[in-house]
């Protein structure tokens, strides 16, 4: 899934909750700065880089959360790890998953594109049978990093925060 297809038609229903975005630049395990500009990276020689985006919302009808985050955090050019908050939706919300397949499996087993898959677990830590449309590391790189200079609405149910959000990740900033 490519970064400018992360935001659904079915995110559009909670995204117009959203109040804030942020991204904290770890420059080094365990403090978090101010963040360099990300193509100077290099030139910072810490061995470990990492940041946290997170997405703040008002209260809505969809999910339980004030906040979803996503942690990342890599050596070099490779990926070390990847977690994320999740996400307590209210019974029949979900917009990562169809109902019957939560109701089949006792938890999603197949899951359907959405921006909201930033913070479910990342694909191949649900093992070789479960998780299945899952987003791998690389993935959630990519739309975290496209994500990175996204302003939320001023007002938390200001209409086409979705396009806005889906425009700037199109455009890869």
């Amino acid at each position: 899934m490519g970064a400018g297809r992360a935001v659904t038609d079915r995110d559009e229903l909670a995204l117009r909750f959203l109040t804030d975005v942020t991204w904290r630049y770890k420059a080094a395990a365990g403090q978090e700065g101010g963040a360099g500009a990300e193509d100077t990276d290099f030139l910072m020689a810490p061995q470990r880089r990492a940041f946290r985006l997170e997405l703040c919302f008002a209260p809505n009808e969809l999910f339980e959360d004030e906040a979803l985050w996503l942690d990342v955090s890599w050596r070099g050019g490779d990926i070390v790890a990847c977690a994320g908050s999740g996400v307590r939706w209210k019974p029949g919300k979900c917009l990562t998953a169809r109902q019957r397949d939560v109701a089949a499996a006792g938890g999603a087993a197949k899951y359907r594109p959405s921006l909201f898959l930033l913070f479910e677990p990342t694909a191949g830590d649900q093992g070789p049978s479960g998780g299945k449309g899952l987003m791998d590391p690389h993935e959630k790189l990519a739309i975290a990093r496209a994500l990175r200079f996204a302003r939320a609405p001023a007002h938390a149910r200001t209409r086409g925060a979705a396009e806005r959000l889906r425009a700037r990740a199109g455009a890869g900033v």
